[in-house]
This record gives structure tokens, sequence and C-alpha cells, in this order.
């Protein structure tokens, strides 16, 4: 308190310029990281079909889903139960694109169905929905389950 009796306040090291700086500076970095340790909400939906396809979104897409009849862009993993590699479309170089109803593997039909571009997928496809008992000779044994991991870069309608 001084002499007349008012409060003083304490006068601040810093100049108010610089300190108000170096909050503007900090507030978003210090929310960056926080949001850093916060886990991402991702919409997981399990799903099997009668023919026993299972698919879980990784993550949900935006824009038009794929229908019978469209064709999909995707790039793709393809691996067997035992984690074996079978063939990716990046280590091709390069995406493929096929029309939903005419998928070189059934399974695919069904597993693609309502994807949407830039959506993510896991997808199971049984024997009875791959290549069943006569496999790829040299790359898919017979009776194998195939475990794709399918990121759809477009839908193009048919409509």
């Amino acid at each position: 308190m001084s002499a007349s009796g008012a409060i003083r306040r304490p006068t601040a090291t810093l100049p108010r310029a610089v300190a108000l700086c170096f909050l503007v500076a900090a507030v978003p970095a210090c929310s960056q990281l926080e949001s850093a340790r916060r886990p991402v909400e991702v919409r997981r939906l399990s799903h099997r079909t009668t023919h026993g396809t299972e698919w879980d979104d990784i993550y949900v897409g935006h824009g038009p889903a794929a229908a019978l009849g469209d064709t999909v862009v995707v790039d793709y993993i393809l691996d067997l139960a035992d984690g074996t590699r079978v063939t990716s479309t990046l280590e091709m170089g390069a995406p493929v694109s096929m029309r939903l109803g005419a998928a070189p593997v059934t399974g695919l039909d069904e597993g693609l169905a309502g994807i949407q571009p830039t959506g993510r997928r896991r997808i199971v496809v049984p024997p009875t929905q791959g290549y069943g008992s006569r496999g790829v000779p040299g790359l898919v044994p017979p009776d194998a389950v195939l475990h794709f991991e399918v990121h759809c870069l477009e839908v193009r309608g048919s409509r």
C-alpha cells in the first residue's frame, strides 16, 4: 500500500507486450500437445454377412457409399491368416479399380459395399467367398482365409 492508501500492483518483470506474445504462442501449442495425448474416436462397426464375410471399419470415409454396380478405386494389402503377404497395391505402386458385383473375389463385393471415399476397412473373406478349394497355385493355398486391409480412394457411381 502506498502512503496515499492506494493499493500498489506489482510490476511485471517483462513488458506486458512480450508476456502477451508468449501466451498467444504457448496456448495453441499446449492445446496441440493435449490433443495428441487424447485418443481419436473412431467408429468401429463389425459386420458379418450370411455368407461369412466379415469386415470392420477402421475409418469411415466421406462421400457417396459404394453400391452394387459402382466402381471403387482402392489400395489394398492381402495377407493370409498366418500373416503371409500375398499381394499389395502399395508394393505394386498403383491402386486397382473393380466393379462391385464383378470383383475377382466374391467376398470383396460384400465387404466393399457401403465403403466411402477415404474409408479404411479390414475384410476377412472365408474360403467359400474367396478362392475356395482351388486356391491360386503358388500364391494362395486351397481353402485359405483371406485378410484384406482396404483404403478406398474413389467411388464412381453407375447411377
